[in-house]
């Protein structure tokens, strides 16, 4: 994870079902070197998941239209680890969603729906998939429209030591 942070190279993270991917991605985005306090944004992917979940929306504020940032447009502004929890439970239309995020590099400009202007991507911004594998109940594949973008890492199934010691950690 390190290696791919480094050359901004985003990352899908697939394997078995309660494997520990997610805390692993959480557990790497503390570790690794940020400016950033928050250090990581996450957004949990469903079948339901829209667009303006991750990106954000505009909302009236004291008689004014405001736009409230996203998991994924504050992680590009700040950047933190951007964590895209269960993302292959999401539509394809919502995953093609995310290829400005996917396609741009560090100091580079991306137009954001609702904000009408563009963000620069922060050096430090990092994308990271978690997902079970494909045939688990509900999993869609990831586009071919996006798919060549990632590098992709299967998570070893964990020996039952290894769990108790990721329980531990949670708990």
């Amino acid at each position: 994870l390190m290696a791919f942070s480094l050359i901004q190279q985003p990352v899908c993270v697939s394997g078995p079902t309660g494997a520990g991917k997610t805390s692993a991605a959480r557990k790497f985005s503390r570790m690794r070197p940020s400016h950033s306090k928050s250090q990581f944004q996450m957004h949990s992917f469903h079948a339901g998941t829209k667009t303006s979940q991750f990106y954000g929306t505009a909302t009236l504020a004291n008689g004014q239209i405001k736009f409230i940032e996203g998991t994924l447009t504050t992680a590009l502004i700040s950047g933190d680890v951007f964590i895209a929890d269960e993302f292959n439970l999401s539509p394809p239309s919502v995953m093609k969603s995310l290829a400005p995020a996917l396609e741009q590099t560090a100091g580079s400009n991306i137009f954001i729906p609702g904000i009408d202007q563009s963000i620069n991507i922060s050096s430090e911004f990092f994308f990271i998939a978690c997902q079970n594998e494909l045939g688990t109940l509900g999993r869609n594949a990831i586009p071919e429209t996006i798919s060549p973008r990632f590098a992709y890492l299967d998570y070893p199934k964990p020996e039952l030591k290894d769990l108790q010691t990721i329980c531990v950690e949670i708990a």
